[in-house]
């Protein structure tokens, strides 16, 4: 295919900003879709481009801050915000919320738009607040919109991380929560359950999902001590009635493929620490180990049945 040089160059300054590009002139344009349709370049949102080979190697939160960069780019007055600016403030959003689209903040009612990848969010007062040059709503007015507008269970991992990160207060997500008309309950539900200690979005989407089915909530990062320095730290556990502790761990495959979490050590390895592990904790009066894959959680029944079989309680029974 012949080169188009402002073209390329184009391409190039968009690789190096960590953003997609977009078009100048009507040859320019011609050229990047020339690209696109001969698979050299993914056209992830209207008149913007990127690398396809370098696109596919790029998480789903990396394609909305590429997009949203570009867009930045070409409009230099809009005001990221919802999920869009959850990206910006890394926070703990889970990847089926990357759905290609980008929130902006808007003071007017949004009016319909053409292109449906873009979602303006209405709000009388626009707080803008800088992350790497990017202008992006406030973190407490960035989780209210994220609270009423995703599930409980998609929206509680963005705000442990947030507490986590000490981003923002429970006080200044209550303040926010209280300027909009719609969706404070949901609001107010994830503040009361909003928790720093939570360490991942897979343990927040978990406990979020225990809740939603009725299960009491979980003590977090309960820590027990095997005497010689070595402590060990539960994901989530329960005291029953009779006295038993019921432990439940949420188990990702992080914990087998991921070296800061495996350092180093094989997964054969890292079974047997797991094992040694558990010998432990029933030595020192845990009852029951329930553990949870992802997959459980997300359909929801096979976590239901593990709970309820350790003597979990559940208020929907």
């Amino acid at each position: 295919m012949r080169n188009h040089k402002e073209a390329s160059i184009l391409i190039a300054a968009a690789q190096k900003e960590q953003r997609c590009c977009a078009g100048g002139s009507s040859s320019v344009n011609r050229a990047l879709y020339r690209r696109q349709v001969a698979g050299e370049l993914v056209k992830p949102y209207p008149g913007l481009f990127f690398p396809l080979q370098e696109w596919n190697a790029l998480s789903p939160g990396q394609h909305t801050l590429y997009v949203a960069r570009a867009l930045h780019h070409k409009h230099s007055g809009w005001v990221f915000a919802s999920v869009t600016a959850a990206a910006f403030y890394g926070l703990s959003v889970r990847q089926n919320l990357y759905d290609g689209s980008i929130c902006i903040a808007t003071k007017e009612s949004p009016s319909s738009s053409r292109n449906p990848l873009l979602r303006c969010v209405s709000m009388p007062h626009v707080e803008v607040h800088d992350v790497g040059g990017i202008p992006v709503t406030s973190v407490a007015r960035t989780l209210v919109d994220c609270g009423y507008r995703c599930s409980f269970r998609d929206s509680l991992p963005i705000y442990d991380s947030a507490l986590a990160a000490e981003l923002v207060a429970k006080d200044d997500i209550i303040a926010e929560c209280r300027t909009i008309r719609h969706g404070r309950t949901k609001v107010a539900d994830l503040i009361r359950f909003a928790d720093a200690r939570s360490e991942s979005g897979g343990e927040s989407f978990c406990r979020a999902t225990m809740i939603e089915e009725g299960f009491p909530v979980p003590q977090l990062q309960v820590e027990y001590s095997d005497g010689n320095g070595s402590n060990y730290r539960v994901d989530f556990q329960y005291q029953l009635r009779s006295g038993e502790i019921v432990v439940v761990e949420f188990d990702g495959m992080e914990k087998y493929v991921n070296p800061s979490m495996t350092h180093g050590a094989v997964i054969e390895e890292v079974v047997r620490r797991e094992q040694e592990r558990e010998r432990f904790l029933f030595r020192n009066g845990v009852s029951r180990i329930v553990r949870l894959t992802y997959r459980d959680v997300l359909g929801r029944k096979e976590m239901v049945r593990k709970l309820i079989d350790a003597g979990v309680p559940c208020m929907k029974l």
